[in-house]
């Protein structure tokens, strides 16, 4: 019972973690977002550097969703 219990709390412990890590993580790729639109409207359409942000837009996605799956590790509001 008693090793049941220190796991439990290591599993909530390494939760929290990266439930932290993730919420860091989603400010970073919320700015990245922000300047690649802010460039993309400031670039004219046809201009080379569009397709490098698109190229960044999809990682920012990508690391998005991993971001949210992280979060699902996290701890979870008592009912």
């Amino acid at each position: 019972l008693e090793r049941h219990l220190e796991q439990t709390r290591s599993m909530e412990m390494l939760g929290q973690l990266a439930a932290g890590v993730a919420h860091d993580f989603s400010n970073m790729i919320t700015v990245m977002l922000g300047c690649c639109d802010s460039l993309r409207r400031t670039l004219p359409a046809t201009h080379e550097s569009q397709t490098i942000l698109g190229v960044l837009e999809e990682a920012a996605d990508q690391s998005a969703r991993l971001t949210r799956s992280l979060l699902l590790l996290g701890p979870r509001p008592a009912d």
